[in-house]
Parts: C-alpha cells; structure tokens; sequence
C-alpha cells in the first residue's frame, strides 16, 4: 500500500512540474489583448489538462468570453467545476452565477 501511494505521489508531482509557465498569461483573458490570446489559451489548456486550478479557472472565464475556442457555457462550466472540486472558491462563484443566471442547468457540467 504505501508503494502504491507513493507511485501515486509522484506521478502527480511529475504532472505538476511539468505544468507551462504561463506567468506572461496571468490576466483574465478579458485583460489580454487579442494577439495573445491563441498563445494564453494553449499555456492553460496544457496547464489544465493536468490539474492546474488556476489555468482551469482561467479557461473557464476564456469560454465564457468566447476565447481560445467558440463561446461555450457548458464547457466554461465543466472547467468551473473541475477548478471548484479543488478548492479554487473564484471558480466556485463562476460556475454558481451560471446556474443562477441559467446559463447552464445545475449538474449538466
């Protein structure tokens, strides 16, 4: 068992270190201007993809606004809620004030 969480340990550790450094993309992708945004949107999908809160927050906000890819409340939603899972309580707020403004049906994410 300990070998067991010990493999799981560092497996997370190594996606965590590989995340991209999108310090250049630390704005709300409102805040961008529009030449970054291609550049932003991918630094935080890869970050994302592996965990990052912060990026899937990012992503969240970018779907909403219709940057990176098409205008998407339901995926805005599922990063929402994967960032919320994790603690991230701006994600959380995101993802309430779609449901409240019936933007996505509560679960659908």
């Amino acid at each position: 068992m300990k070998k067991l969480l010990l493999a799981a340990a560092l497996l997370l550790w190594s996606n965590l270190s590989a995340a991209a450094d999108c310090g250049a993309f630390s704005k709300p992708p409102g805040e961008l201007e529009p030449d970054q945004w291609a550049a932003a949107y991918a630094c935080h999908k890869e970050n994302a993809i592996v965990g990052d809160p912060l990026s899937q927050l990012w992503l969240g906000r970018a779907h909403v606004l219709g940057i990176g890819e098409k205008l998407a409340t339901s995926t805005a939603a599922a990063w929402f809620d994967k960032a919320a899972r994790q603690g991230n309580e701006n994600a959380a707020f995101e993802l309430a004030e779609l449901v409240y403004f019936q933007q996505v049906a509560r679960g659908s994410y």
